[in-house]
């Protein structure tokens, strides 16, 4: 868990782990929520994107 403070901005690298399985190609979207508390504050949308399978 991240912690900022109030009014206050942070800065850090997300690693996000997926299993293989549940993949469906190698660009998946992601939606990423941002939560104060019980409060959803922000959400985005990203791509995650894994090794490329050639078999």
């Amino acid at each position: 868990m991240l912690s900022v403070p109030r009014q206050g901005m942070n800065k850090g690298t997300l690693f996000i782990e997926i299993n293989q399985y549940i993949l469906e190609s190698d660009k998946t979207k992601l939606h990423i929520e941002v939560f104060n508390a019980d409060e959803k504050i922000e959400i985005t949308t990203t791509s995650f994107l894994s090794p490329r399978s050639f078999n």
